[in-house]
């Protein structure tokens, strides 16, 4: 019985100085890079690789499905789920949080569309990684209509895209060209 008390007393004892490493690390985390790096050069582009991964094209050549091939393209698209899903993480942290529920909202659903997208990876699924590209959009549009000052503003067009205004939303709309 001895014996039991004592196991148990060392786990609860490891288990509360495990909590307290983490408010220490917690406490002590801070970016290094600013939001909009950290925009440009890690979410934005494993989001684009997920959602370049995996399309169905139709023209007058007939339909071409794209998707991943092999080995090596699933473990590349593995590599920029986990990104995603690390960035909702990485948006939470201190003196990048912004005022309001959505951003929260939002770094969630990126962390939990990312893990969708890590699932997919995992499985080689593309109908789920289509699937979790479409989420992954979802967190992306919501918290930029709310917070990404150059959606407001039609100064700045991503390179490759087009205007589009629409009547009934007075704000700009962005139309990719596709090159297909």
């Amino acid at each position: 019985m001895r014996i039991f008390v004592a196991v148990i007393f060392l786990m609860f004892f490891s288990g509360f100085s495990h909590c307290q490493n983490l408010k220490v690390v917690e406490k002590n985390a801070a970016p290094t890079i600013e939001l909009k790096s950290l925009m440009l050069w890690l979410i934005d582009p494993a989001a684009d690789a997920i959602w370049d991964s995996v399309s169905t094209i139709i023209d007058r050549n007939g339909t071409t499905n794209i998707a991943p091939k092999n080995d090596e393209e699933w473990e590349s698209l593995r590599q920029q789920a986990a990104v995603l899903t690390e960035a909702g993480n990485l948006l939470m942290m201190p003196n990048r949080v912004q005022p309001g529920k959505i951003w929260a909202l939002a770094a969630k659903k990126l962390n939990t569309s990312g893990f969708l997208a890590l699932q997919a990876t995992l499985n080689k699924d593309p109908d789920l990684l289509f699937k979790a590209g479409e989420e992954i959009y979802k967190s992306c549009a919501g918290c930029h209509q709310a917070y990404a000052n150059f959606e407001k503003s039609s100064s700045f067009t991503p390179a490759g895209a087009k205007v589009i205004n629409q009547a009934s939303n007075s704000s700009n709309i962005y139309q990719i060209a596709n090159k297909y």
